[in-house]
């Protein structure tokens, strides 16, 4: 069983080997590799003020991707990056985005990482599919530099695997859309229509969710930590293993705890300012 507690302890921090246990798989790491990057999340685990768990054997217990792990540990101690088919890069970048390792995220995004969109191939390609009728399709690929979807109809739209960290998607209509393994890391997607969409797996930590419509929107796995999901419409929202630690969720409507999976992933922390 993996128990809640708050961790690392003192004597854990003075220690010089940290046993991890991430998603299964078990791993022995220096804590000075941990927090060899002060602006990651890890650093700040380490730092004796964050609450994580520990399962029965004392480990200490993350609930990621245990073999993607073993890659964010080698980045962490030699800052190199193995061969890495486009799946397990593009599985490899969330998790960097996840722990906020900044470095590791600009590593995977050059040479075989994901194809950069030019803003006006973006636009020139959502004219056509309004034109058409046509969803827009830009699926594993690097939307960073498209400044704005603000007000776009991007119903049904398949941006599944693709980085749109950042981009403003404010009143966006993305009704169906499907999202999942998307990086929106810090996106603004305030007052956005995402009803029904698939956001499995998704990574949402910061976005900006106010009075947003996630109505039967599907975010199993998806993390928002400290996402702002004040006021926003979450009735039916399937939210299983969905990590909310520190989001902000007051007068969110049809929102319910007892539907994030907490028994499941233990890891569901709310935090209604």
């Amino acid at each position: 069983d993996v128990q809640r507690a708050r961790v690392p302890t003192p004597d854990l921090l003075e220690s010089a080997i940290v046993k991890l246990n991430v998603g299964g798989r078990v791993y022995s790491t220096l804590r000075t590799t941990l927090v060899s990057d002060q602006s990651s999340m890890l650093a700040i685990m380490f730092s004796g003020r964050h609450n994580t768990h520990l399962d029965e054997n004392g480990s200490i217990f993350i609930d990621r991707d245990g073999d993607l792990f073993g890659h964010v540990l080698n980045w962490l101690r030699s800052r190199t990056l193995p061969a890495l088919d486009s799946t397990t890069r593009a599985s490899l970048l969330a998790e960097a985005h996840y722990f906020q390792l900044t470095d590791l995220s600009a590593a995977l995004a050059q040479g075989h990482g994901l194809r950069q969109i030019s803003p006006e191939i973006f636009y020139s390609t959502y004219l056509s599919s309004v034109i058409n009728n046509q969803p827009l399709v830009f699926s594993h690929v690097d939307l960073r530099s498209v400044p704005s979807m603000a007000g776009l109809f991007l119903a049904k739209a398949d941006f599944r695997g693709s980085d749109l960290s950042g981009v403003c998607l404010r009143n966006a209509t993305l009704e169906e859309a499907r999202l999942s393994s998307a990086l929106l890391c810090h996106c603004d997607m305030s007052s956005a229509n995402l009803h029904s969409a698939a956001l499995v797996d998704a990574q949402l930590d910061g976005a900006i969710l106010q009075s947003a419509v996630l109505d039967r929107c599907k975010l199993n796995g998806a993390s928002l930590v400290e996402a702002d999901l004040r006021q926003a419409y979450m009735r039916q929202a399937r939210l299983l293993r969905t990590n909310l630690e520190g989001a902000l969720v007051e007068g969110a409507h049809g929102f319910e705890p007892s539907s994030s999976g907490r028994e499941e992933s233990n890891l569901v922390t709310m935090n209604v300012a």
